[in-house]
């Protein structure tokens, strides 16, 4: 057993929430396990169900950063507890270490970031010779405030000289910003909105709403956004085409929820009228969403592999020249907590390529504030999984990426003074740059156009329910006037040499 001893103002802690809680192992994979608050010891006890190091994961205070997302490094078990904070500081300051060295930075020419990080490992040795725990704790929690605090400080520096190398001779692509549009809603105005601000458009196809009933489709919305894309020749990325998280489905194939080929052969039905229907109007055709969760007939590795290479096949079918992409919808793994067969995501994708079967691009789902697996996360611990993305040796497109605009419920975190309209426009100029910053990364596209009542996460739309543009929107504006700018800029630049 693993153990944390966690303290409050007064001691031992009595009472501790558990929100977002996992084991993980190397790779920061999610492992099976259990992890428990016991109130009479104030410890938490951790049972992972694999052999050697793990680690912990759970939300946590990190001071003016957020309550986000945070991780102690691999621990092996113990007869003495660990003090939580303790463990969570050693990792937070190791994990800037790393990353400046990794990313060449130790001479970055801003001093208050290394002094931040300095005054965290002088706070981090302190905690680890006292001889109190609860002092120990005190300091540790400063050391993780300061620490996460410099990363993050870190993480905007490096994005600011990585988009500096990646533009200097060639500009974005006018895809490099894109939205995400729910087809239930197609006014002048959001029109107008997309016109002027994106070059690239994400439109779901809800086989449950376009196909209630098995053998009849309905079309009308779906026509009415690819049409208006068609005639402003706007890029479309089309779906995902079948979306296998929880409760996506029709409800007419639930009883192939146990029977993989009955479910392939009725997906590949629907897939084939989308196809007849858009053909080459589509940029990008997104097969799969949240296929790697395994919660649905889909749940072994060869089954996976067997229903991409059929929707591609089918896509490609009459133009093999057609792009074709699956969709991550967990990047960081917590459905093996639940699932622990399931493949971790990055291996999902490696074994799609190992098997033979040809991707275009990778999509990548980036929803903070939303439900268990969505909690709020460092912008280190983002870009940790960026450049792990850098190994798929194929484009990535974060195809769904958004925060709220105001609070949450507890147990999904908050970022920097918390959720508000602000917040969100803060993180939505940061995020982008720090994603289009890495050579992998093809687009980065909002989660939402505008607030439909039943967007992930609430309140994570760019235009409000009332018809009114978020600070968010003006943000990603001004981004893309800046990337246009840069393209202009490089094309002069050509030009005049």
């Amino acid at each position: 057993m693993l153990r944390f001893a966690v303290y409050d103002d007064g001691g031992p802690a009595r009472h501790w929430p558990m929100h977002d809680v996992v084991l993980l192992g190397k790779g920061d994979v999610v492992v099976p396990g259990h992890a428990l608050f016991n109130a009479e010891t104030g410890h938490i006890e951790c049972t992972p169900r694999e052999t050697g190091a793990v680690a912990l994961g759970l939300l946590h205070d990190a001071g003016a950063a957020g309550t986000l997302a945070l991780k102690t490094c691999l621990l092996p078990p113990s007869d003495e507890p660990y003090v939580l904070t303790v463990e969570l500081a050693r990792r937070a300051i190791g994990q800037f270490l790393t990353k400046a060295e990794e990313w060449q930075m130790t001479a970055v020419g801003d001093g208050a970031l290394f002094e931040h990080w300095e005054g965290a490992r002088r706070g981090f040795t302190k905690a680890m010779v006292a001889s109190d725990p609860l002092d120990a704790h005190r300091r540790a929690q400063r050391a993780i405030e300061r620490a996460v605090d410099a990363s993050e400080r870190l993480v905007v520096a490096h994005a600011e000289l990585l988009l500096k190398k990646r533009y200097a001779n060639k500009g974005a692509s006018s895809a490099a910003l894109g939205c995400r549009v729910d087809p239930d809603r197609c006014a002048g105005g959001l029109q107008k909105v997309l016109a002027d601000q994106f070059g690239l458009v994400v439109l779901p196809v809800d086989w449950a709403a376009v196909c209630p009933t098995q053998g009849t489709w309905n079309w009308d919305k779906t026509d009415a956004w690819m049409n208006w894309a068609i005639d402003n020749r706007r890029r479309v990325v089309l779906g995902p085409l079948v979306d296998l998280e929880a409760d996506k489905l029709p409800q007419w194939t639930a009883p192939f929820a146990e029977d993989y080929l009955a479910l392939r052969d009725v997906a590949y039905e629907h897939v084939e009228q989308v196809v007849a229907r858009y053909g080459d109007h589509v940029g990008m055709w997104n097969l799969v969403n949240g296929m790697e969760t395994g919660t649905t007939a889909v749940a072994t590795e060869r089954e996976m592999v067997d229903l991409v290479r059929t929707l591609a096949l089918l896509v490609r079918s009459a133009n093999r020249g057609r792009r074709v992409m699956v969709e991550v919808a967990r990047p960081w793994g917590h459905y093996r907590a639940e699932h622990p067969d399931a493949p971790a995501p990055i291996h999902f994708i490696s074994r799609l390529a190992q098997s033979g079967v040809r991707l275009d691009a990778v999509g990548i789902r980036m929803l903070m504030g939303a439900p268990t697996g969505s909690a709020v996360r460092d912008l280190m611990d983002v870009c940790a999984v960026l450049d792990r993305l850098m190994s798929l040796d194929v484009p990535v497109l974060l195809s769904a990426c958004a925060v709220p605009d105001g609070p949450v419920e507890d147990g999904r975190g908050h970022w920097r003074s918390g959720w508000s309209p602000k917040a969100q426009a803060t993180w939505a100029s940061i995020m982008p740059r720090v994603a289009l910053a890495r050579p992998c990364i093809e687009s980065f596209i909002w989660g939402d156009l505008y607030d439909t009542g039943h967007e992930h996460p609430a309140g994570g739309g760019l235009i409000s329910s009332e018809g009114r543009g978020k600070p968010a929107l003006q943000r990603l504006a001004l981004l893309g006037k800046q990337l246009r700018q840069a393209a202009h800029q490089a094309s002069s630049g050509k030009e005049a040499s």
